[in-house]
């Protein structure tokens, strides 16, 4: 099965050989957004939206295909192509797939019928074929951490302004690399400098204005452990809580740190901790430099105790919060 990326579609719809169906999963909304913006410009004339555009929003149930049907068979006013888009559709669910592939079926050449969901089944084997039999499928996921980057520092240079390399990692992080939350967020960024006359973004900016870095957080923690620092870690951990981070979260990203942190100890170099562990430079830096705070033996230890903490946890033998500060407690001894 091939599958378009974003920008891939976007060039398809752009160019005019745009299909009769588009199958269109993953979580970033705000991608789809834009997209929807390319397909309303390139297949709908000036002021016809009202008439040729529909719009049918699921909000993650079954789709109704014969509304679908109804609306994608209606002949085009005034554009090339009467546009049906329906958003977050649970088309893999317990629906009729025959009927949802004849409906694909009949499109019409003058029809373009967009469908939105959160993932797909390949299981579902028939389903996915009829997709790309009468059309194309693309995944709209979460950008890799290189071009929200490149996103980033382009939308700052528009306002005249920069970033060092963590400053935007650190937006990245808080947004959970979510594009729509990121644009949010450098919207304050800018106005904010430019009312202070500032022509640069720094880490205190965004600590003042955005959302609590989480993984951030989990560096400060597992540097305090590395230090044996039992005060300082608690106290990060706390700051986390207070934030209404889930404490199952916390200590899975606790864990995950943990796991990176005895990759690059293994791995050593940091060209290959960025090509394996696919983490930025200076997070690579960050890495190497606890991993030397920890032996082997250490790592290994403290990525069974949270293992099992969990599955205590999970069985009724132990306290969230009593077991997350224990581990803390045992991580620093």
């Amino acid at each position: 099965m091939a599958v378009l990326t974003s920008k891939q579609l976007s060039e398809l719809i752009r160019s005019g050989n745009e299909p009769r169906t588009i199958l269109i999963y993953g979580e970033e909304e705000f991608l789809v957004g834009q997209f929807m913006d390319i397909v309303k410009k390139n297949c709908l004339s000036e002021g016809a939206e009202t008439m040729d555009y529909v719009k049918i929003d699921c909000e993650g149930k079954e789709m109704d295909t014969e509304q679908v049907r109804a609306n994608i068979e209606l002949p085009a006013w005034m554009s090339p192509k009467r546009v049906v888009f329906v958003k977050n559709a649970d088309i893999f669910g317990k629906g009729d797939a025959d009927d949802i592939a004849s409906l694909l079926k009949d499109v019409p050449d003058t029809g373009l019928l967009i469908i939105s969901t959160l993932k797909i089944d390949n299981r579902k084997k028939a389903l996915v074929k009829a997709f790309t039999d009468n059309g194309v499928i693309a995944e709209f996921g979460f950008q890799e951490e290189e071009k929200l980057s490149s996103y980033i520092n382009k939308a700052l240079g528009r306002s005249g302004l920069s970033a060092d390399s963590e400053t935007v990692e650190s937006i990245i992080s808080r947004c959970n690399k979510s594009l729509r939350l990121i644009n949010g967020e450098l919207n304050k960024i800018v106005l904010y400098c430019q009312g202070a006359g500032l022509r640069s973004v720094n880490m205190d900016i965004v600590e003042d204005l955005c959302p609590p870095d989480i993984q951030g957080t989990i560096f400060k923690i597992t540097d305090a452990i590395g230090y044996k620092n039992t005060k300082a870690a608690l106290v990060y951990t706390e700051n986390l809580i207070r934030t209404k981070e889930p404490m199952p979260r916390i200590r899975v990203m606790i864990a995950r740190q943990i796991k990176l942190l005895l990759c690059a100890k293994e791995i050593g170099r940091k060209d290959e901790v960025i090509k394996r562990l696919k983490v930025r430079d200076f997070v690579a830096d960050k890495l190497l430099k606890q991993a030397q705070r920890f032996t082997y033996d250490n790592l290994i230890k403290l990525y069974m105790d949270f293992y099992q903490a969990d599955a205590d946890i999970k069985k009724g033998m132990a306290d969230e919060r009593m077991a997350l500060d224990t581990l803390i407690v045992k991580a620093c001894s």
